[in-house]
């Protein structure tokens, strides 16, 4: 029988795929799904954020949130990356591209 950690480990890598396998497909509702039911797979421990694939898993939740049209949310996931993982250079891209595209929404609005 496996050790809790791995099998967490395990369930958390399939959330992952089947979360980036669903917002490929565009199915933005259930790939949103799949990463919140992995960020609640942690277990506690100090290291969960560090975990391979976690931290990706918030920006993957990041950029679901913005395609449902829930841009504050999604700010909130990247910030909490960068937090955590500052070489996390996807979230640090898309947080420069929303806060850009506020900036030129307020300029022309």
């Amino acid at each position: 029988m496996s050790e809790p950690h791995t099998r967490t480990t395990h369930a958390a890598q399939a959330a992952y795929a089947l979360g980036c396998h669903n917002f490929a497909r565009g199915e933005d509702k259930t790939a949103h799904e799949a990463f919140r039911t992995l960020l609640r797979t942690r277990d506690g421990s100090a290291d969960d954020d560090y975990r391979p694939g976690l931290l990706d898993s918030y920006v993957q939740l990041g950029l679901t949130y913005y395609t449902l049209g829930r841009p504050q949310e999604a700010v909130e996931q990247w910030a909490y990356v960068l937090q955590r993982g500052p070489s996390v250079g996807d979230a640090q891209m898309y947080l420069q591209g929303v806060q850009g595209q506020s900036t030129r929404d307020d300029a022309s609005g």
